[in-house]
């Protein structure tokens, strides 16, 4: 593995350091598949540190596009353009995150280890990076085409493979290939309790059965789900040629995206293709929302006729049954129905987590460091301090602070990329930050119950191209062409027309 991955890592940061834009559509693509290939290579037999190497290529391009950015700046001896509010906030944040690294357990009211301490720093760290890292780009228009149809076109194959997998691949194929394992092993997470020792969520409980909700490339319904409403807002905000094209693209990733079953991310992208509709003043967006809220809300109320049933195997029911003697039995009724009551396990664990975690922040304002709480605490040991929502995470990890620095990036994110929105005269920028302001939003507003930043296709997409959209809008627009004072015909006209714009 190592022989044969690692001058691919090589040569794929060489590229970066010479263009660095070629990073973002590496995260883009490569991202989408990240979990899916490494799950197959660990069933393939690459186990162990070697894999885990391998797995960090992501951080590697994206530490040869910072250095490169990074020189190009030093070179020139200039920014790409003056400071802003939004730099300022993402450079609070960093400094918090690198202060927490540091302080003593002592003045802390947990004590994380140094792998934790350096991994809680990495997931602070990320956004920042990337966001550094599009702040040295300048994308043309066509640039932002290329961005757009990258991200349809492997949403949509997320999507296709989703179904697929779903409907043809049972879960025995799964518990037969062992794929619990690599979850303990390789990534060291807890025991799961879901079928066949997969994580929960991959399937969902009712009192008529259980159905698997559709988990494709990302080996999770959520990640999956996320990254497909990004599609589907980026779908709408979309104002090129091809639009029969990205209609029946975004009819498949709507599906699949309907059929991971989520619900923050089906809220979070209807309220998102609302804003959609208002700043880019247009009707589409908000034909979508209608669309997407009409097929979310029939899939929930009829998921357990559509869904592939599954069950638990042998090995999985003493745990379910001590689980049921604990809690009780499942809530009647359809996804949409005990949603709507909010009588599902699932609400009622949310709920739970959520006054734990505000409850551990509330008593130790300070924080318990980097590390000790979210996937980092479940993965590495110790107790873990916070389990839900991007924001307690930050608040128990790095105390006030840290919350501050969050609260106030999300306002900056979110003013920078609406002013840019609705001030920019040039069509590929103007779209593409409002369809980054909704995206972003969209997430923001999910991470509210959800420790979002989870998933690295988000931050690294996501946070590159937030800063090369402010760039972009910093650098002076081209002045059109002065056309000779002389009568065209309308071939030429049309001919000069398209080369103004």
């Amino acid at each position: 593995m190592l022989g044969i991955g690692l001058p691919l890592v090589a040569a794929g940061a060489l590229a970066v350091w010479k263009r660095p834009l070629l990073a973002v559509y590496a995260f883009v693509v490569g991202l989408a598949f990240h979990n899916a290939v490494f799950l197959g290579l660990w069933l393939a037999g690459a186990h162990g540190w070697q894999l885990t190497v391998l797995q960090s290529w992501k951080e590697v391009l994206l530490a040869s596009a910072l250095a490169s950015v990074a020189w190009q700046a030093l070179v020139r001896r200039r920014l790409p353009s003056r400071l802003r509010r939004l730099d300022v906030a993402v450079a609070a944040l960093a400094l918090v995150a690198l202060v927490y690294l540091v302080l003593p357990d002592a003045v802390l009211a947990g004590s994380p280890g140094l792998r934790s301490r350096l991994y809680g720093l990495r997931e602070l760290l990320l956004p920042v990076a990337a966001y550094a890292v599009g702040r040295g780009l300048v994308l043309r228009r066509e640039d932002w085409r290329r961005v757009a149809t990258l991200v349809l076109a492997a949403s949509a194959a997320v999507a296709v493979v989703g179904l697929v997998e779903d409907y043809a691949i049972p879960l025995s194929v799964w518990r037969h290939a062992g794929a619990a394992r690599y979850f303990r092993e390789q990534l060291h997470f807890p025991e799961f309790h879901g079928p066949a020792g997969l994580p929960e969520n991959i399937a969902l409980n009712t009192s008529s059965g259980i159905f698997r909700r559709l988990a494709s490339t990302y080996l999770s319904p959520l990640g999956t789900a996320y990254m497909l409403a990004v599609a589907l807002i980026a779908a709408a905000a979309w104002q090129n040629r091809r639009r029969a094209l990205v209609a029946a693209v975004s009819v498949v990733i709507l599906a699949a995206f309907a059929l991971a079953l989520s619900r923050a991310a089906a809220v979070a992208l209807v309220a998102a293709l609302l804003l959609l509709a208002l700043v880019q003043r247009r009707r589409l967006p908000a034909a979508a929302a209608v669309v997407v809220a009409a097929v979310s809300l029939g899939v929930a109320a009829g998921f357990t006729h559509v869904a592939p049933r599954t069950h638990f195997f042998p090995e999985d029911l003493a745990w379910q049954r001590e689980n049921a003697k604990k809690h009780g039995g499942l809530s009647n009724g359809t996804p949409l129905s005990t949603t709507g009551t909010f009588s599902d396990s699932s609400s009622r664990e949310h709920f739970a987590e959520l006054r734990r975690s505000f409850r551990n922040f509330e008593h130790h304002p300070g924080g318990f460091g980097l590390g000790s709480g979210g996937q980092i605490a479940q993965r590495f040991g110790g107790d873990v301090a916070a389990g839900e929502s991007l924001y307690l995470t930050v608040a128990v990890e790095t105390g006030v602070a840290g919350l501050v620095a969050l609260v106030a990036l999300v306002a900056a994110t979110l003013a920078e990329l609406a002013t840019i929105a609705r001030r920019s005269r040039l069509v590929g920028l103007g779209t593409a930050a409002a369809a980054l302001l909704c995206a972003q939003a969209a997430i923001f507003a999910i991470a509210l119950q959800t420790e979002i930043w989870g998933v690295p296709w988000l931050v690294y997409v996501l946070w590159s191209l937030t800063g090369a959209v402010v760039t972009a809008a910093a650098t002076p627009e081209p002045e059109p062409p002065l056309l000779p004072a002389r009568s065209y015909g309308r071939e030429e006209a049309v001919a000069l027309s398209r080369a103004v714009q």
